[in-house]
């Protein structure tokens, strides 16, 4: 290999292993939440297995199947829940659904499906009428929006887009990488127009992406 080609090669050597080495600790670390979460159900510990499947869902790696695994594991016990008329468990079960699905937005991943499902549920359980007996579910002031007022309030969600974290993300690194290469050639060459218009359009078009995000957002 040419002595051109060295760094190169050290570079993609060092990010092949750290992807490998984030890789195995994100399926590591999915595989003992839902361990976690078998051991909450085992004693009854709904909660604590809600949040440890919560911590599954969040563990994304691609090829790994613990997040799926923990997603589904919310799933049943939100539904359980609702078929037992425990709204506060199924209530707690959704919304960790949908944060978890939200937290975890990324360019190659859609986690739609989840959010879908999980707004739903939040919809459908807030919605119930008080059900602490026959009394509390006569209470004239006991008023709950509707099932179609929360699913319409839930879907107006105001987390940044994944395009918006995309433009973020690609906005800034354009904008300081343009604005250090200017302070290095300045530093060790003349500055031309000829040798700083290429950082400097990176800067500027990074500094329009950069707003135009958080327009956006």
């Amino acid at each position: 290999m040419s002595g051109a080609g060295r760094p190169w090669a050290t570079v993609v050597l060092v990010v092949g292993c750290i992807l490998a080495t984030v890789t195995i600790v994100q399926v590591r670390a999915g595989a003992r939440a839902l361990e976690r979460s078998d051991d909450a159900l085992a004693r009854a510990d709904r909660p604590g297995a809600i949040a440890a499947a919560r911590d599954a869902a969040q563990a994304l790696v691609p090829g790994s199947p613990y997040p799926t695994l923990g997603y589904r594991r919310i799933e049943a016990i939100a539904r359980d829940a609702e078929i037992h008329g425990d709204d506060a468990v199924a209530s707690s079960a959704w919304q960790a659904m949908r944060a978890a699905a939200l937290s975890t937005r990324a360019l190659t991943v859609s986690t739609s499906d989840w959010v879908d499902e999980a707004n739903a549920g939040i919809a459908r359980v807030g919605s119930r009428a008080a059900s602490g007996g026959p009394d509390v579910a006569k209470r004239s002031d006991d008023v709950r929006p509707s099932e179609q007022a929360l699913l319409a309030a839930l879907k107006r969600d105001d987390t940044p887009s994944t395009l918006g974290f995309a433009l973020l993300a690609l906005g800034g690194s354009a904008f300081f990488a343009g604005l250090g290469r200017l302070a290095w050639r300045a530093g060790h060459e003349p500055l031309t127009w000829s040798r700083a218009r290429m950082p400097a359009l990176s800067a500027v078009l990074g500094l329009i992406a950069y707003v135009v995000a958080c327009l956006r957002a």
